[in-house]
């Protein structure tokens, strides 16, 4: 009964690492192999003043053209620096921060992933991918990357790690990157079950969320979430309400609240100072993934998802304001203009375009024919960085 029992909880595992891989090819280019580097005029500098007046949504996508790209295999996740001018790219044990007016790589850390030429990636590289989030922090000094059980704190003036928040232990070894037994790769599922999956900054930098597998659990998932006071590294609130895993976290733009979604395709708001429940917003149908952006004045919430819809939420009525359709796979990722009300989104593997809606009139406007399985606007809005697991591409709204 025990040799059983110990069969059957291999071939679930290996299904739910089926599951996560299959999930993470929505997110794989067609042709994994890395494009040869494309030379393209430098950008400009990014201007610190304030625009004079809003342009509109159409003028910015009429001078949308690419202005800088990079070449990176493997690459797990990317992030602007709070003054635009630096992309900082997590590599686990690293991170590599790139001017991009120059394109030059400064290395924080011991890089300890090696390069792919080919950049076939497998199994492994997708899990990693999913756990590896990456934020740079408002006060610009420093970064923070999780990796497994643990969300790491780099002061990029340093040059060094300063310190760690760590969640739930984890039950099982970690094993080194690149192991490919199967062994190895069952212990990474387990791995992957147990792990931080998804972890966000607060607005002013003082609150870390993260959702994560209840402690003392055998086959559970990432349903709670946790947050923690960075400076004093004190945990402060655990948030259950989820019943199955949850695959995005998002703060509102004033920090007031926290959205998160799961793979039921349930969407949950809540009171970030008290852990308040405040909100349940139901219908992805079957969406075993989602993807959340909320507006810059925090009143709406854009959710995309595998069954291939976004969903445009009021937050405080709950009430569905409209669904934008067009991608032939599921949603990737989402980014929302601070700058206009203009909304980004990425399809996945079948599909592999960025697409651009109009949110006043909730009508796509533009599309590009590009895979990116990451999007992010810089802060003022002027740049929208798209990237995959092996590139990343800066694209410009030029004048």
């Amino acid at each position: 009964m025990k040799q059983k029992n110990h069969c059957q909880t291999i071939l679930a595992l290996l299904v739910i690492m089926l599951v996560v891989f299959v999930s993470y090819s929505c997110g794989s280019s067609a042709n994994p192999i890395a494009p040869t580097p494309t030379k393209i005029p430098t950008i400009a500098p990014t201007s610190t003043t304030t625009p004079t007046a809003t342009p509109s949504v159409q003028d910015l996508v009429s001078q949308l053209q690419p202005v800088q790209r990079q070449d990176f295999c493997p690459m797990f996740n990317a992030t602007w620096a709070p003054g635009g001018d630096t992309i900082a790219i997590n590599r686990i044990s690293a991170i590599r921060l790139l001017n991009i007016e120059t394109m030059e790589t400064t290395l924080i850390g011991e890089d300890m992933i090696r390069e792919k030429e080919d950049c076939e990636l497998g199994l492994a590289d997708a899990l990693l991918s999913m756990l590896s989030g990456i934020v740079w922090l408002p006060n610009g000094n420093t970064i923070a990357i999780s990796t497994f059980d643990t969300v790491d704190f780099w002061d990029v003036g340093q040059g060094q790690k300063t310190f760690e928040i760590k969640g739930n232990t984890l039950k099982n070894h970690i094993p080194a990157y690149g192991d490919s037994t199967l062994n190895d790769l069952i212990f990474l599922g387990l791995l992957f079950k147990e792990s931080i999956q998804q972890f966000t900054i607060s607005p002013d930098g003082s609150r870390l969320v993260f959702a994560q597998e209840k402690p003392n659990t055998l086959t559970g998932y990432a349903t709670e979430l946790y947050i923690w006071d960075i400076a004093e590294q004190e945990k402060l609130l655990i948030l259950s309400g989820h019943d199955n895993r949850v695959n995005s976290v998002a703060y509102s733009p004033d920090g007031s609240q926290i959205a998160s979604a799961d793979d039921d395709g349930i969407i949950l708001i809540w009171d970030s100072s008290n852990g308040a429940l405040l909100g349940q917003f139901d219908g992805h149908i079957e969406s075993m993934s989602i993807n959340l952006a909320w507006s810059p004045d925090g009143k709406t919430i854009a959710s995309g998802g595998s069954d291939e819809v976004i969903r445009v939420w009021d937050v405080q009525t709950g009430e569905t304001l409209g669904t934008l359709e067009g991608h032939t796979s599921g949603i990737i990722d989402l980014a929302w203009s601070p700058l206009a009300p203009l909304l980004v989104s990425a399809g996945g593997n079948g599909d592999e375009t960025i697409k651009f809606w109009d949110m006043e009139d909730l009508v796509e406007i533009h599309n590009i024919d590009v895979f990116a399985s990451n999007l992010e606007w810089s802060p003022d809005g002027r740049y929208l960085l798209s990237s995959d697991s092996s590139s990343l591409t800066v694209w410009g709204f030029q004048n």
